[in-house]
């Protein structure tokens, strides 16, 4: 009797070359490093602010490793933003995070099934939701972790909104927050591989008042094609 064998998933092909890579290499430092280095790599093409810092910072990263681990890192790169583009309803990184045992389970670091933050997203979203144009509508998760909830937000306003309203994203921001460096690159990654608009935080949502280093703030591509005026008009209400 034959049995069927499962199909070779995009997160299956991200953990085989992962774990080639972890017989060289230490599996947690390797996955810090390929967060570090795919959410510079996006954020030096859209914002210049700290471009220098951070590219000193992927260099040094890629001086740690051989040639065919930086050709692989390049790999991982590739299988996570063409599976997010062939299929934005996931949280990707977060289930190849989770599938590879590096959660930070004893700090009470769970990460929500993508399908819960689908259905919370649908049930949450009004039936007839019509933008106000001239102010930027907000959308913020103070504990995002890779963006799960952030993202199945995005997806269903677009599953709304854009048969009528093709220009619907100039007009909302995703704000993602979390103490967790990482998972906010994680978020950071996802947002940007579906074409999310928003702004990623590291640091403690309890403690807003708290000085940040510019580092700290993650715009993706999206966020500088929002509408300069609505984002202006809701500037000066925030500051009133």
């Amino acid at each position: 009797m034959s049995t069927k064998k499962r199909p070779f998933s995009p997160v299956d092909e991200f953990i085989k070359t992962f774990n080639e890579m972890s017989a060289r290499y230490s599996r947690n430092e390797l996955w810090y490093n390929y967060i570090d280095m795919h959410a510079i790599a996006l954020a030096n093409t859209c914002d210049s602010r700290c471009r220098d810092a951070r590219e000193e910072q992927y260099n040094a990263i890629v001086q740690k490793y051989d040639e065919k681990t930086v050709n692989q890192f390049a790999v991982l790169t590739g299988i996570t933003m063409t599976a997010l583009l062939e299929n934005p309803e996931q949280d990707f990184l977060g289930t190849v995070y989770q599938n590879l045992g590096l959660t930070k389970s004893r700090a009470g670091q769970f990460f929500t099934p993508y399908n819960v933050g689908q259905m919370m997203a649908r049930m949450n979203m009004p039936d007839s939701f019509v933008l106000n144009k001239s102010r930027i509508f907000q959308v913020n998760d103070p504990c995002c972790g890779a963006g799960c909830l952030l993202l199945a937000g995005y997806n269903a306003m677009r599953e709304q909104l854009e048969p009528t309203d093709p220009d619907w994203d100039k007009y909302v921001l995703f704000v993602a927050q979390d103490i967790d460096p990482l998972v906010c690159k994680m978020c950071y990654i996802q947002m940007c591989c579906i074409g999310v608009p928003g702004v990623v935080v590291a640091g403690n949502s309890l403690f807003p008042d708290t000085e940040r280093e510019p580092t700290d703030f993650w715009f993706t591509h999206k966020y500088f094609a929002l509408d300069e005026k609505a984002l202006e008009n809701t500037y000066q209400q925030t500051k009133e």
